[in-house]
């Protein structure tokens, strides 16, 4: 919403019915939010039907990538379950203050600090233990991971509203 609003007023143009939003607004707007849904079902594609272990050797055989991206993977594998505990820990303590909304902003800074720091806690642990963590990565077998459906249906109405915008 903030996209459309954004470039409906701000985009110069053929104003609507007096109001200060454009035309030319709307139409960047709408096509650059399908963009973003477009990119972001892509995204949830690959992340649900590739495997890391098969991400994983196939970066094996590209020594470049292997170094940039292999770290921060498995930093992400580890951190893909501990980020969501700690924040969901965080909301149930703020839910049961009195005040809550009075201490919205604190409790907001520290589940920020407190993610960096278990961040940087996992990062320092995998530094330690590369070696271990990545034999114990290649013998795990992972299940391969499913779409829902709500998912595809999704994607496939961001790709056709798009495809339309490219044929008008």
């Amino acid at each position: 919403m903030p996209i459309i609003l954004l470039h409906s007023v701000f985009t110069p143009g053929t104003y609507l019915m007096g109001l200060p939003v454009s035309i030319e607004g709307l139409k960047q707007s709408v096509t650059l939010s399908l963009n973003l849904a477009c990119m972001f079902f892509t995204a949830l594609l690959v992340m649900n039907t590739i495997q890391m272990k098969q991400c994983l050797f196939w970066l094996q055989g590209k020594p470049k990538l292997n170094r940039a991206l292999t770290p921060s993977l498995m930093l992400l594998m580890r951190l893909r379950t501990m980020i969501p505990q700690e924040l969901t820990r965080q909301r149930l303590r703020w839910q049961n203050l009195e005040h809550k909304w009075l201490s919205l902003p604190d409790m907001l800074f520290e589940s920020i600090s407190s993610t960096l720091s278990r961040s940087r806690h996992e990062a320092q642990f995998l530094w330690k233990k590369w070696d271990e963590e990545v034999e114990q990565l290649f013998m795990i077998d992972q299940a391969v991971s499913k779409l829902h459906a709500s998912d595809i249906g999704f994607g496939a109405l961001a790709v056709l509203a798009l495809f339309g915008l490219w044929v008008l």
